[in-house]
């Protein structure tokens, strides 16, 4: 049997994940659980291949009214 992929659990496995935490640094005037909740079906869309990273981007500035370097900071964080 020839292995044709390996998947990795990235989240808190081989990546810190803390959403919060992020939030927090990037959007300090946001509550970040009340922001988590605003942007995580989005999140959720784009972690599943529905959304490109530069869509998820453009619907976070039109629906949040982030600035573009904030947001594209944010997804890059």
């Amino acid at each position: 049997m020839k292995i044709k992929n390996v998947i990795f659990d990235i989240g808190n496995v081989l990546v810190r994940w803390a959403p919060y935490e992020v939030i927090q640094a990037v959007f300090p005037e946001y509550v970040p659980k009340e922001f988590y909740q605003q942007i995580h079906p989005i999140w959720i869309d784009l972690n599943l291949g529905k959304l490109t990273e530069k869509e998820a981007i453009r619907i976070y500035q039109d629906q949040l009214g982030v600035a573009e370097n904030r947001t594209t900071y944010f997804m890059n964080e």
